[in-house]
């Protein structure tokens, strides 16, 4: 069994974390609208990745599904970011469904939550098809940019403990994204661009 080594006030916010919670931080500043779009998203990434499990168990040796992986980095583009872009917000919740979920396309993210979410999503999702543009197109976005950064955060934050996963990890997250793509992002950055950058070089 392999447990995922976590950040303890990670794992704490975590087990903390329901609907409920999650929708407390903005529902009385967002428009109606603009909430049930949140709402809508959060439930989709939520039933698409039903069945599936993030790698590893929880402290408690328990299964961790998928869907907090998501939960967390919309999470982390909210209060760590200080973020309420309902359109991010979206993003950030949906960031690996065209990757991850077959039966998601992005006509179908497009109709359900506008050309801004799904090209978001789009730049995000790395395919066979666009392995060799994904970086390239990942640079000229910036709010893309703003929600990987989350998502490597909190990937760092419960990574494994295996050596070999954890050095290819950060050494891509050191030469490939940190380098290129974390030196222009704005002020609210700098906390997390420095968290990540001082785990990627004690660990390439």
């Amino acid at each position: 069994m392999v447990k995922l080594s976590r950040d303890p006030l990670q794992e704490d916010i975590e087990m903390k974390e329901n609907r409920k919670t999650f929708f407390a931080r903005f529902e009385d500043i967002l428009a109606p609208s603009e909430l049930l779009k949140v709402q809508i998203a959060y439930t989709f990434a939520k039933y698409h990745h039903r069945h599936q499990e993030r790698k590893g168990f929880d402290s408690d040796g328990n299964k961790i599904r998928y869907f907090e992986h998501c939960r967390a980095v919309a999470i982390i583009l909210i209060d760590e970011l200080k973020i309420q872009d309902p359109d991010l917000i979206c993003a950030a919740l949906l960031h690996d469904t065209l990757e991850d979920c077959r039966n998601v396309t992005p006509e179908m993210l497009e109709f359900m939550f506008g050309s801004r979410v799904v090209k978001l999503v789009k730049t995000l999702t790395k395919t066979v098809d666009n392995k060799h543009f994904y970086w390239d197109n990942l640079y000229k976005n910036t709010n893309a940019r703003l929600i990987k950064l989350c998502d490597r955060v909190h990937n760092k934050r419960t990574i494994g403990d295996d050596p070999a996963f954890i050095k290819k990890q950060a050494k891509e997250t050191y030469e490939r994204f940190l380098e290129d793509y974390c030196y222009d992002l704005p002020r609210d950055c700098v906390r997390l661009r420095d968290e990540l950058c001082s785990w990627a070089k004690e660990n390439r």
